[in-house]
């Protein structure tokens, strides 16, 4: 498996900044380098620092990870997490802002490539196919995108996972952010709106079938179209029926026959 190699883009001015020297002033400088040493953690996982992806950490096995000690860990955590230099999400993840934005990374075949172009003129080729020994590797880096939370994704996202608690109080609380990025694709590449997005929320999770299955952001898109059309059908329905009503200027009287009230036949009964 190629290596792969990270770099960080660290500003000109860093030990310059007002919340750096306040972490050395407050804390020292055994404080400052924990703080460093929580920034290269999180390089390769775009800023975003979990123990494995069931267990988020604590603040004693983020400690030991950066083989910290843990009294002048936990106070560096209280104070950065004070000054939002952390932030700690509603599924434990552990964001530090601070990285996100400046990451960069490179494989070894990457590497190897860029090397040996600088060394070689520009290959001019035609259309003849040929064959060649060179090996080509693209890579494709995105940034990861962090959405605030009274942006329409995360807002969306808190939506779904609130109704899903309401009908499920024991459901598992997941990533919002991760939720939110499918929400920004169905805005962004499938041109959903906010309103119809919310409607087919509150849909799926009022209809007795898909509030078992529409369980994550990502089924939600998978399933739009389908959930679309079932919420016109019943809408459209809803609307036959009610017409129906009107057509034969039923009574109120009329309404209670239709119904069987056994409580209702009991009085009767008894008087």
């Amino acid at each position: 498996m190629a290596k792969k190699y990270y770099w960080f883009k660290m500003p000109k001015g860093y030990y310059g900044r007002h919340d750096i020297k306040m972490i050395k002033r407050r804390l020292g400088t055994e404080a400052l380098h924990c703080y460093n040493k929580v920034i290269l953690e999180s390089i390769d996982h775009e800023g975003m620092l979990r123990f494995s992806e069931d267990i988020p950490y604590t603040t004693q096995t983020l400690a030991e990870a950066i083989d910290a000690e843990y009294e002048l860990f936990d106070k560096l955590f209280d104070l950065l997490k004070e000054h939002k230099m952390i932030e700690v999400l509603d599924d434990g993840t552990v964001c530090v802002p601070f990285v996100l934005g400046r990451i960069g990374s490179e494989s070894e075949g990457a590497e190897r490539v860029r090397e040996y172009r600088k060394k070689q003129k520009p290959l001019q080729c035609n259309n003849i196919v040929q064959e060649c020994n060179t090996e080509i590797e693209i890579e494709i880096e995105k940034d990861k995108k962090i959405f605030i939370e009274n942006s329409s994704e995360f807002q969306l996202s808190l939506l779904l996972q609130s109704l899903i608690l309401k009908n499920n109080p024991n459901a598992r609380k997941q990533n919002l952010q991760t939720w939110a990025g499918h929400i920004d694709k169905m805005i962004r590449l499938d041109k959903r709106t906010h309103e119809q997005i919310e409607q087919i929320i509150k849909f799926s999770q009022t209809d007795p079938f898909w509030q078992s299955n529409i369980l994550s952001t990502k089924k939600l898109r998978e399933k739009f179209d389908t959930l679309w059309l079932q919420k016109d059908g019943k809408k459209n329905q809803n609307k036959k029926v009610l017409g129906q009503f009107k057509e034969r200027d039923i009574k109120e009287s009329d309404i209670e026959d239709l119904y069987f009230d056994p409580f209702k036949e009991l009085k009767k009964e008894e008087t």
